[in-house]
């Protein structure tokens, strides 16, 4: 295992704000050896949370566009860090990335999957409606967010979050003594660097496979034509979330 002090050793992946966050609370717990990220797109004026907060951390830091360039950046890299965490990435992540790390790469996901893969799972849990939440804690593999959970945590939904405090939620709180995101993430990386198996709580729920696609700035022109219901659960949901990468 490869450790800073007693600090155990990760290459970060990640972009958006949801990234950020997480990553500000890993470095507690974790030594960053790089941080993996997109650029900041030409003509950008607004932010850009992890390459901000890298730079602010003094961590070294690697960019990529697309899967391509990923690929060929990783290839050159040779990593004291036996496992990646990802979060809030936005770029598809090949095989030869995930055999880049012996231990493979870890994500953290804001559904119950295998509900809600895809790019906006906490828009789309507003959305539905639906009265329970969480977040997943899987290996990477590459067919999107199909590998094995390591480990979940449950939040109740009661139909007044808005995006942004339903993010916030699954980022910091901690629920029936399931520790969840940057909690369970501290947990669950040292375990596997150990090589010790995590345990996944049984949970009555049902495991229906759901996507949600990449919101945009249309899905948030209301159509007054809708039930009232439909509409304040798109208030709530688009208000804080268009505009904000998701997971």
């Amino acid at each position: 295992m490869s450790t800073s002090g007693d600090k155990p050793s990760i290459v970060f992946f990640g972009t958006g704000p949801v990234a950020a966050a997480s990553l500000d609370l890993l470095t507690n717990s974790f030594t960053i050896e790089a941080v993996i990220t997109k650029p900041r797109p030409p003509h950008h004026k607004g932010s850009v949370p992890v390459l901000e907060l890298a730079t602010k951390l003094g961590t070294r830091t690697i960019t990529a566009n697309n899967a391509k360039e990923l690929s060929e950046l990783i290839a050159q890299e040779s990593f004291v860090s036996r496992v990646g965490v990802l979060i809030d990435f936005g770029i598809i992540v090949r095989q030869d990335v995930i055999d880049a790390f012996p231990l493979g790469i870890i994500n953290s996901h804001f559904s119950l999957l295998p509900e809600w893969r895809g790019a906006d799972p906490i828009t789309f849990s507003i959305l539905s409606g639906q009265k329970l939440t969480g977040v997943s804690l899987m290996k990477v593999v590459e067919k999107l967010d199909e590998g094995d959970i390591l480990a979940f945590g449950l939040v109740d939904l009661d139909g007044t979050e808005t995006n942004q405090s339903l993010t916030n939620g699954l980022i910091n709180s901690v629920l029936r003594s399931c520790e969840i995101t940057s909690h369970t993430i501290l947990k669950v990386p040292r375990s596997f660097l150990r090589k010790i198996a995590a345990v996944v709580p049984e949970v009555d729920y049902p495991h229906i496979a759901s996507y949600s696609h990449k919101i945009s700035k249309i899905d948030g022109v209301l159509d007054l034509s809708k039930p009232a219901i439909q509409l304040e659960r798109e208030v709530r949901a688009y208000l804080a979330g268009l505009g904000a990468a998701q997971m």
